[in-house]
């Protein structure tokens, strides 16, 4: 779903070097309808990636400068995620998004070769109730979502409350350049799975 075409080289930290190519998979059929959010997501994954290099995280700026890097963005439907849930978290549920990373350095690979930085996958469903309950569009709960997996493959976390918060005020500044609003502002989060 994604167009080749249209990938672009990223700013890391202010450095030009990383070419990313961001692949998303409309497994399930009704996230289809949604004619913008392929692009959406794509745009979410590398503002996203952008912003973490700018930050310093992982070391991105020196570790994939000049390197091809792809991140996965798969829709698929909550009985998927109940089954890569169960199978990878052992949490045999549905939930709204789940990161796979990919290895951690990219130096065994031959140059030019694609490194993964990882998958990210979205649960219809679950994503629709919780956009509906938060009275937020699907595009802007998925963008959101999408950004906080994408942040997941790079290595932040929300295990303690200095790890959210910096999670959490990066993902403010992703969406925001975005045009997505604060997704934070409301009493009604959402507690993702990561």
């Amino acid at each position: 779903m994604s167009d080749p075409s249209r990938d672009r080289e990223c700013r890391a930290g202010g450095s030009a070097g990383l070419q990313l190519e961001v692949d998303v998979i409309g497994e399930h059929e009704p996230w289809l309808a949604f004619a913008d959010l392929t692009a959406a997501l794509d745009a979410a994954a590398r503002v996203a990636i952008e912003f973490a290099a700018a930050d310093g995280q992982r070391a991105l700026s020196a570790w994939l400068t000049g390197r091809r890097a792809g991140v996965t963005i798969l829709l698929c439907d909550d009985a998927t995620m109940a089954d890569l849930n169960g199978r990878f978290r052992g949490k045999p549920s549905p939930t709204n998004v789940l990161s796979f990373p990919g290895a951690p350095d990219a130096s065994h690979l031959p140059p030019g070769e694609v490194f993964g930085l990882g998958d990210v996958a979205l649960g219809y469903e679950t994503v629709v109730a919780e956009a509906a309950g938060l009275g937020r569009s699907l595009r802007d709960h998925a963008m959101h979502l999408a950004v906080h997996g994408t942040l997941h493959l790079l290595g932040y976390d929300h295990e303690d409350d200095g790890e959210a918060d910096r999670m959490e005020e990066i993902e403010i500044r992703v969406l925001a350049e975005l045009g997505v609003a604060n997704p934070y502002e409301s009493d009604a989060v959402v507690e993702s799975a990561g």
